[in-house]
């Protein structure tokens, strides 16, 4: 091995070690470490991107789906894109219910569950903001089981322009994995070829709002 590439996430301390004793050049991807280049989004703003759509649409009533306990090995980007939202309300006047702050262990399957159980009740959210188009999948999934109709009386907002988001008519953050894996492939290529030394910066690749059918004003009641 003549180089390592690290994909979103963090290294143990026996890890870090190791590569360093093995003067292994690494680019991390998502998660940073010390001393290597990293290529990335920035978290905060793509979560600001997507809650400020929804509030700019009228909403106040707004969840959220996205919370990872502590121990999860992921837990930078979840926590980063939870207090983004926090944030974003917070600027605007907002103040979150936060029984309408929900996990769903980052997969459409508990999404849907738990969505179902908030959509359930007779005060519900107009809007749900979810920290990946995964867990936005899921929680449309749950819209159609109940009933309930999107974006007429419920909007859903994701991150990422997962594969069948477009299908879906998702309304999220695109963000380009393949340009980031590029520009980890180019930083790590400079050096394992060109001779240069390892660039040390942070590459933070742009995203973009990407508006479809799940959105809208909320419904007037």
């Amino acid at each position: 091995v003549d180089g390592v590439i690290s994909l979103n996430i963090p290294m143990t301390t026996d890890e870090l070690e190791l590569l360093d004793r093995l003067h292994l050049p690494v680019v991390a991807i998502g998660t940073p470490a010390p001393n290597w280049p990293l290529v990335c989004i920035d978290d905060r703003e793509v979560m600001q991107t997507a809650t400020e759509h929804i509030i700019g649409l009228g909403h106040t009533k707004i969840a959220y789906i996205g919370v990872v306990p502590q121990n999860v090995a992921h837990v930078q980007t979840p926590a980063t894109r939870l207090q983004a939202f926090r944030e974003t309300l917070a600027a605007h006047g907002l103040t979150p219910n936060e029984q309408w702050i929900l996990g769903s262990d980052w997969t459409a399957d508990a999404a849907h569950v738990d969505a179902v159980h908030l959509l359930r009740e007779r005060d519900r959210p107009t809007a749900i903001v979810a920290a990946s188009d995964e867990m936005a999948i899921g929680v449309l999934s749950a819209a159609t089981a109940l009933g309930i109709r999107v974006p007429d009386e419920l909007s859903v907002i994701g991150i990422d322009d997962f594969y069948l988001s477009q299908v879906m008519g998702l309304t999220t953050v695109r963000q380009e994995v393949g340009i980031q894996g590029q520009t980890a492939a180019r930083v790590l290529l400079k050096t394992l070829v060109g001779g240069q030394e390892l660039d040390l910066s942070t590459h933070t690749i742009p995203t973009e709002l990407v508006v479809r059918s799940s959105t809208a004003a909320p419904p007037s009641i």
